[in-house]
């Protein structure tokens, strides 16, 4: 039966958390079931490469978020959970790491954001529970008063720290949850200097950074989009959206990606991308897909439209649809969808690959399949025919690995 199951023809969502550029090609972790897959730009060869956590329902996996690639090492981090997982595309070999220690009293480290400089990674926390954390590739280290001194700023111990994080040559630059203040750290110098918007009851949700300005959006709590300078101050405020009303959602969108010409919204709830036209000043939707974008999905999901830039081409992989979108930037307009599912049998390939690397073959499964008959065993009272875990388990296993 366990060989049967595995060998159904069915497919698997293509979920996108996040995707990064390595080598020539676009690495993505996906949604539950997690699968780390990796395909060219045109999604033409898509190649499951790892299998996370089997199913969506498993309280015990962790919940991977962000994904980074350096030479033959990918690096998952949670979203919500207590280890960075680090695997060997050479071997395979796969090696978790704590991110908690009994200083922070916390069950579960809440990843916001993770910034690369000078070949460390920066965990930053998308709670006032957790401290910003630093990742050299062999060990994880906190960074020491980075966590109280927002705290400070932020006038609370508790709740949300930021909703984005921007990197800008060797800065990371960030808006205070629910204020109107943007905070820049200093990573060379792990110093903070803070700047505040000068517009009454204007809450940031994100920005991203243009030159030596800022494009900001705002949480749910007014109808303007600001250009805004820590120099200059306010540059321009756009107010008039016409069809645009979407800015007035919470959550409405995740990123911004800026062009000479142009500034991008990325939606995290709305059903479009909004397009300001700096040539025209003016503003374009593009609409996207029915449930292109997950429902529902907020602060728990802050990455939900990943992209990838080629070129003048918009790269979106799935995200909570059954496609991937390539979008022309210079004709705004979708140039291409690609089926997102993958079949089940070479997820299930994918998945007993790692299961044979990492948790050592026959040895695993036997035990697997001991503690399945225990279960058994004991929902029916004890009764029931015993089994010879070690022979059964063996023969099935090497039936399994032919398959």
């Amino acid at each position: 039966m366990c060989i049967y199951e595995m060998n159904k023809i069915g497919t698997v969502l293509l979920d996108c958390l996040e995707v990064v550029a390595s080598d020539g090609r676009l690495w993505m972790v996906g949604m539950g079931p997690q699968v780390v897959y990796s395909a060219d730009y045109s999604f033409q060869d898509i190649v499951p490469e790892y299998v996370i956590s089997k199913y969506e329902d498993d309280s015990r996996a962790e919940v991977y978020h962000y994904i980074r690639k350096r030479g033959n090492e990918l690096f998952l981090f949670p979203g919500m959970g207590k280890y960075l997982r680090v695997i060997n595309c050479e071997t395979g070999a796969v090696q978790n790491m704590d991110l908690l220690c009994e200083k922070w009293d916390c069950e579960y480290y809440y990843t916001q954001d993770v910034i690369e400089f000078a070949d460390v990674y920066y965990i930053f926390p998308a709670y006032f529970s957790n401290p910003l954390l630093r990742f050299d590739g062999k060990g994880v280290l906190e960074c020491a008063g980075w966590i109280e001194a927002m705290q400070k700023l932020a006038g609370r111990s508790s709740g949300f720290v930021t909703e984005s994080v921007i990197y800008d040559d060797g800065k990371a630059w960030m808006p205070l949850h629910g204020t109107n203040r943007v905070v820049c750290t200093i990573l060379a110098e792990m110093r903070v200097e803070c700047y505040d918007i000068p517009k009454d009851g204007y809450f940031i949700d994100i920005m991203q950074k243009q030159g030596d300005s800022f494009w900001i959006v705002p949480f749910g709590m007014g109808n303007y989009v600001i250009l805004w300078s820590p120099e200059k101050g306010i540059i321009k405020e756009y107010s008039d959206f016409s069809s645009e009303q979407r800015f007035l959602e919470e959550y409405a969108f995740a990123r911004i990606v800026c062009r000479r010409d142009s500034v991008w919204f990325l939606p995290r709830v709305a059903d479009a991308i909004v397009v300001l036209d700096l040539d025209a000043d003016r503003f374009e939707a593009i609409e996207l897909p029915e449930d292109f974008c997950r429902t529902g999905a907020g602060s728990f999901l802050p990455k939900c439209c990943a992209y990838a830039v080629k070129g003048s081409q918009l790269i979106l992989p799935a995200c909570g649809s059954v496609q991937h979108l390539i979008i022309d930037m210079d004709k705004k307009k979708i140039i291409s969808k690609i089926d997102a599912k993958l079949l089940e049998r070479d997820y299930e390939k994918t998945y007993r690959r790692l299961q044979r690397r990492y948790y050592g073959a026959r040895e695993w499964f036997c035990k697997a399949l001991e503690d399945s008959r225990l279960l058994e065993l004991e929902r029916n009272g004890g009764q029931g025919r015993a089994i010879d875990s070690e022979t059964y388990g063996e023969k099935i296993w090497m039936r399994i690995c032919k398959t």
